[in-house]
């Protein structure tokens, strides 16, 4: 293939000599031609194509979008155009199939009627949306139960985590409003701390003034874990939404049961299908982002960051918070005069890790 000829673009409409095809080619000869373009750079060369020339209006079916390196070419010209009839014409191209001629050809991108593209494009397309749908759905399906297994087995730890998130909206309110507010100002954790006169000398960045006070602001960190003080978190509902999704899947634990089942679909079912079960994806890795977060919130060294930043002498409202590890617990406090949070975290929590097969199509 790669050392075929090319055809002189004079002789091509004398005597076209092409390869006959009486239905669409497959994927093997897209991936022979594309690797020719890539190793010779010249479309014209590629053995059995139709040299030419086209009509314009000439119906066609797109195989494959592809490149052409002009550095590779011989005179380092841009490649012929069979429907333009004209060489030197085009670097980025088509490989289509010419059903009425029952041929492949290599055409500028732009060269066909804009009707006859428009309706070659639409119909790739749906081929292409059609194959990747179906891929992905005869390599996920056999891992529905894998999926829901996951789930059963990370169940009791957002069944902890949404337990101790329920109790600290309920009982350590003044608190969250705090961290909540940190958090939106980029989970800085600082106090602005009133600073003698004579340190105004030193220069005026990083001071500010307050009600004629001079101040600057102390770093204690950055808060970690921002889940567990935003409005609204509850992994038991999203492993829920997921475990219903899958529930629907479950049947075809096998590549036979799967081809059987893609086979029986609908497009639309089909389009349904690869859609929501994507997103069971994305919303897994979401859950598991969200409560590993979550959970770093309760570390020692966030508690002991947050102890500093609220325990500081001129912090406007102060509150205090301990951790405690203790056999099967880890008991964290929250205590302000509006505030009266007790929780033994069990160590169920930490269970939120599970194997997911995240499958690349």
């Amino acid at each position: 293939m790669a050392n075929a000829r090319s055809i002189p673009h004079d002789q091509a409409a004398k005597h076209p000599v092409f390869r006959l095809f009486k239905e669409m080619p497959g994927q093997y000869l897209i991936d022979e031609f594309l690797t020719h373009i890539r190793t010779t750079a010249e479309p014209e060369s590629f053995a059995g194509i139709h040299p030419g020339p086209l009509d314009k209006a000439e119906p066609f079916r797109k195989l494959a979008p592809f490149s052409v390196d002009r550095r590779k070419r011989t005179n380092g010209d841009m490649a012929y155009c069979p429907m333009c009839h004209q060489p030197n014409k085009f670097l980025e191209g088509a490989f289509v199939y010419l059903p009425r001629l029952q041929a492949v050809a290599a055409i500028g991108h732009e060269c066909a009627a804009k009707e006859t593209r428009a309706a070659a494009e639409r119909d790739y397309r749906a081929r292409r949306d059609r194959q990747f749908e179906e891929d992905y759905l005869l390599a996920n399906l056999p891992h529905v139960p894998v999926k829901l297994a996951a789930i059963t087995q990370v169940r009791p730890a957002a069944a902890e985590a949404l337990r101790v998130f329920r109790s600290l909206r309920k009982d350590a309110p003044a608190a969250l409003r705090q961290l909540r507010s940190a958090k939106q100002q980029g989970a800085r954790l600082i106090v602005a701390e009133t600073i003698a006169d004579n340190i105004i000398a030193i220069g005026p960045s990083g001071f500010k003034g307050s009600k004629g006070r001079q101040t600057r602001d102390t770093m204690f960190g950055l808060l970690a874990g921002t889940t567990a003080v935003i409005n609204d978190y509850n992994p038991v509902a999203e492993l829920y939404r997921i475990e219903q999704v899958l529930k629907l899947y479950a049947a075809y634990p096998t590549e036979e049961a799967a081809l059987d089942a893609v086979c029986g679909m609908t497009d639309a079912e089909r389009q349904w299908a690869t859609t929501r079960l994507r997103q069971t994806d994305d919303a897994f890795r979401k859950f598991q982002n969200r409560i590993e977060d979550f959970c770093a919130f309760f570390s020692a060294e966030n508690i002991a960051r947050i102890s500093a930043w609220t325990g500081h002498p001129e912090h406007p409202a102060p509150f205090r918070i301990t951790r405690t590890a203790k056999p099967g617990a880890v008991i964290v406090t929250i205590r302000s005069a509006d505030d009266r949070f007790y929780m033994a975290i069990a160590p169920v929590i930490e269970a939120h890790r599970a194997d997911w097969p995240f499958l690349a199509t």
